[in-house]
């Protein structure tokens, strides 16, 4: 039993305990919820950069497959005015997507660059007047194909990042885990030293 004098000391102990406890389990909520924010943010990133990917790609496919077709069966009088009338369009809404995607990415990391590469090489392909025999087909499909590789791996690393959490977050969780089982190993021995 601990001395008569010694009460109001263990009392005023437990209080700060008290207080640090709730101190800490309100600054645990806000990170929580900071990080939800930015895991929501993430989320929203990853699904516009998966829409912004799959328009680009069907913007690309309808351009080259109407310059094929109208290289096959449109008289060079004809070219003129469907170019106009339907491929210029085509191409401004090909240029808006390519951008949006550009503006998403990290330049400096390497996914990313192998990503614009590849978009950049099928707005070259599609540029106007640009000839879109069966040579350049097969470099189109190859761009394509590296674009999907691409951005897979682009996608899913950012869905793992959403699902670990930020690393600064995944770090304070596991210090806090830490630091209350220090806490309440270290109020057991108080305790056990008290009996």
């Amino acid at each position: 039993m601990p001395p008569a004098g010694s009460l109001p000391i263990y009392a005023a102990i437990a209080t700060v305990f008290a207080a640090c406890i709730t101190a800490s389990i309100a600054f645990l909520g806000i990170i929580i919820s900071k990080e939800n924010k930015t895991s929501e943010f993430r989320q929203e990133w990853i699904n516009e950069l998966r829409n912004d990917i799959s328009s680009f790609l069907a913007t690309a496919n309808i351009i080259r497959r109407f310059v094929s077709w109208g290289a096959r069966n449109l008289s060079e009088e004809k070219k003129s005015g469907a170019i106009t009338d339907f491929v210029a369009p085509k191409h401004a809404e090909l240029s808006e997507v390519r951008h949006k995607i550009r503006l998403r990415l990290n330049p400096k990391e390497d996914d990313h660059i192998e990503l614009i590469g590849s978009i950049e090489s099928i707005v070259d392909l599609l540029m106007p007047g640009k000839p879109l025999g069966a040579a350049q087909g097969l470099y189109f499909d190859q761009f394509q194909a590296a674009v999907v590789a691409s951005s897979q791996v682009i996608l899913k690393e950012e869905w793992q990042r959403v699902k670990r959490g930020e690393p600064w977050f995944y770090r304070l969780k596991w210090s806090a885990l830490t630091l209350v089982v220090l806490t309440l190993l270290a109020a057991v021995i108080v305790l056990i030293g008290q009996l």
